[in-house]
């Protein structure tokens, strides 16, 4: 028995094994599930960005209708 096994053993830390029959039932759906992970993630990607663009486009119509509106009215001479 060497050092380190004593120091263990002194500790009280004891190797355990330990098994979970419904987690290896399920190892054999991991690539399934990191490829609907990836279609999930570009999915929010798509959407984030489809998001951003439309939020763009009306602030733009807002201020481009503001502009035309104030272009307007310097036209007719108001303030």
């Amino acid at each position: 028995m060497g050092t380190f096994d004593q120091i263990v053993e002194s500790v009280g830390f004891y190797d355990i094994a330990n098994s979970n029959p419904l987690l290896q039932k399920m190892s054999k759906y991991s690539g399934a599930i990191g490829f609907l992970n990836q279609i999930l993630g570009l999915l929010v990607f798509v959407l984030a960005s489809i998001s951003t663009l439309l939020i763009y486009s009306l602030l733009m119509n807002s201020t481009e209708t503001k502009i035309f509106d104030t272009g307007v009215m310097r036209m007719l001479g108001l303030n």
